[in-house]
């Protein structure tokens, strides 16, 4: 697609609920741009496997590119205006995405592959967690199942607990079912 083409960082990071949430991470640009696709998607009311069932994918994937760069073209004048007026670009809430505000990092992306093992050496030689102070997290965003600010109150322990069950089962069910009949469902 056209971001591939560019060499821009818009990348699937976590598939949360495989083939039902992900996280995505790239500049701001190319996330608002895959908001404003998916939103014309919507818009346009696209069933992919009807246009798949009766048109060549090389068409449905031309289709396809002809409404990112629409969109591009689109969230590239928006942002110049906002610069120009000294406004900041900011992501929007869309049909199909949810903007994560505070997390600014591709955190694991193939962007930083290469530092994870380095920093995952250095927290475990320089952090204990019998030295931590948890009321110092308290609302701060720390990347769990949950993709909300840290609380110690019985709903976030219970609301973690009850999604943890959640993703145990469905990453044991894959593992269970990889012979084919865990089927491949997003919508």
């Amino acid at each position: 697609m056209s971001f591939e083409k560019k060499g821009e960082l818009l990348e699937i990071v976590n598939y949360n609920v495989e083939h039902w949430q992900y996280v995505v991470s790239g500049n701001l640009t190319n996330l608002e741009t895959l908001t404003c696709v998916l939103n014309e998607l919507r818009a346009r009311k696209v069933d992919f496997a009807k246009l798949q069932a009766s048109t060549p994918l090389a068409e449905v994937k031309r289709q396809l590119e002809a409404v990112v760069l629409e969109q591009l073209e689109k969230v590239m004048q928006t942002k110049a205006e906002l610069e120009a007026a000294k406004k900041p670009f900011e992501l929007t809430r869309g049909e199909a995405t949810i903007p994560l505000p505070g997390i600014d990092v591709p955190f694991h992306s193939r962007f930083l592959l290469s530092g994870v093992a380095p920093f995952r050496s250095y927290l475990t030689h320089h952090m204990s967690p019998a030295n931590i102070d948890v009321s110092l997290l308290i609302n701060k965003y720390i990347p769990n199942l949950v993709a909300s600010s840290f609380r110690l109150d019985r709903d976030y322990v219970q609301m973690v607990h009850v999604r943890f069950f959640i993703f145990y089962f469905f990453i044991n069910r894959r593992k269970m079912q990889m012979n084919g009949t865990f089927f491949f469902f997003f919508g």
